[in-house]
């Protein structure tokens, strides 16, 4: 009767323990421009090694201004690296001309998928 407790504790000590999983994270945008000027953001990736950078792929959705003008605004990106801290950077050629922004930020990378939403209120100055 005592073989099922044995049983137990061995299978809970030798339990194979898993690795240590560090997922990619995006931070906050730090947004550098002001209304009816072009976007300059950039939003930081934490916890994301050399191999995922390098294999990272990433889209950054269009956003549309307002229903009604229906103006598309294309965003462009660029990954900077600063010391040792990665930047995903985040501009357009045309300006901001309404106070609400949103898009999305699409990662895929070989061990995971991430989008995230964001919406920033852009101080007139």
């Amino acid at each position: 009767m005592r073989v099922k407790p044995l049983i137990l504790l061995a299978f809970v000590v030798f339990l194979p323990i898993p690795p240590h999983v560090q997922a990619l994270v995006l931070s906050e945008v730090e947004l550098e421009t002001h209304l009816n000027q072009p976007l300059s953001a950039r939003i930081r990736l934490q916890q994301i090694s050399a191999e995922e950078l390098a294999g990272l792929e990433i889209r950054i959705s269009e956003i549309i201004d307002t229903v009604a003008s229906g103006r598309r605004t294309v965003l462009k990106y660029e990954v900077v690296t600063e010391g040792s801290n990665h930047y995903l950077i985040i501009s357009s050629r045309d300006a901001i001309r309404e106070p609400i922004l949103s898009f999305a930020v699409e990662l895929n990378w070989a061990a995971g998928h991430l989008i995230r939403n964001y919406a920033l209120i852009i101080d007139p100055q």
